[in-house]
């Protein structure tokens, strides 16, 4: 494992620097969206388009789904990015609390990395050389800041959805328009005018 250490924690920095570019361009910057989101929100509305041809309802869940399967992908690119960086270093690089078993296993450094993503920080499994020292605090201030950020972005767009539903709604009543009865306008559910 020692001549693998230096790549796997290279490619689990990729994937830390992967969604941390995703999270500043989809959420912070204002003309880009981040190529993951992006991705996942393309194929949620083609599947949603896909799938639910007659059934409006299913097009209404895409926009609500992508925005969580986004979220999840940023918060498992972190987890199993960190996870690679500190699975070469287990168990040497940690102390161990007395009864508690710690293996060089995928699935410890796992354990590890969600634990301190998570902020839980429980206590039995703490670094013993310096620079893991440094990386703990820095995973548990991404972990806050993409829990932060994801809210925020939750109850930013809450505002959006709710007009477009209210204008939906008073498009299929024929408040904007001149309905003349049997029209396009007045024939129109508010699940089809959204």
């Amino acid at each position: 494992m020692l001549a693998v250490q230096p790549l796997v924690s290279f490619a689990g920095a990729v994937a830390i620097a992967a969604a941390l570019a995703d999270v500043f361009l989809t959420l912070f910057h204002p003309t880009v969206t981040g190529p993951i989101g992006s991705a996942i929100q393309r194929t949620a509305w083609r599947l949603a388009h896909s799938l639910g041809r007659g059934r409006p309802a299913a097009l209404a869940l895409a926009a609500p789904a992508a925005v969580l399967l986004t979220i999840a992908t940023w918060a498992t690119l972190l987890l199993v990015g960190w996870a690679l960086v500190y699975w070469p270093y287990l168990p040497d690089g940690f102390h161990v609390q007395a009864g508690v078993e710690l293996g060089s296993t995928f699935v410890t450094a796992v354990y590890v990395s969600g634990v301190t993503l998570s902020t839980l920080g429980f206590g039995e499994i703490t670094p013993a050389s310096g620079w893991l020292r440094l990386l703990i605090p820095l995973e548990s201030l991404l972990g806050f800041a993409l829990l932060t950020a994801s809210l925020s972005w939750l109850i930013s767009i809450y505002p959006a959805l709710h007009r477009r539903r209210q204008f939906a709604r008073r498009l299929a009543a024929g408040l904007f328009v001149d309905a003349t009865p049997g029209g396009p306008f007045t024939r129109l559910s508010p699940a089809g005018a959204a």
